[in-house]
């Protein structure tokens, strides 16, 4: 696959997501799981705390959008 112009390079792209994944198992080491795909609703609340305008805006999208809370909570 040809690298497009400035694009970033496949080996620094793989450094990326190898140090973004020891700082999940880092974070998440006294946890059953160890990435931020695997948290359920109780742990996003732990760990991804929303300012109150963030909050504001999410309720306003699940208002505007209809979704469920399951949808929610995936965000």
């Amino acid at each position: 696959m040809k690298k497009k112009k400035g694009g970033e390079s496949s080996s620094a792209i793989r450094r990326r997501v190898e140090r973004t994944q020891e700082i999940q198992r880092e974070r998440y080491k006294n946890e059953k799981f160890s990435f931020n795909g695997e948290l359920d609703g109780r742990h996003v609340e732990k760990y991804c705390e929303m300012t109150a305008e963030a909050e504001m805006l999410l309720e306003q999208a699940y208002t505007q959008f209809q979704f469920s809370t399951r949808r929610i909570i995936r965000f």
